[in-house]
């Protein structure tokens, strides 16, 4: 078997690391204002994509 053509990651914000959850749950991105400056500083694309946690998943 090769090498993986894809890893995924899934990336939760800084507040759901540290269980400080939406309630009610709402749609967040995981990237803060450091993960886009940082994107931008090394010429990488803006970050995108919801946290991965089950707070960002409204019912």
């Amino acid at each position: 078997m090769g090498e993986p053509s894809v890893i995924i990651c899934y990336s939760r914000c800084w507040a759901c690391m540290f269980d400080q959850h939406y309630d009610p749950p709402q749609p967040h991105p995981w990237a803060d204002d450091e993960d886009i400056e940082h994107a931008r500083a090394t010429g990488q694309p803006e970050p995108t994509g919801n946290c991965a946690c089950r707070c960002a998943r409204p019912a």
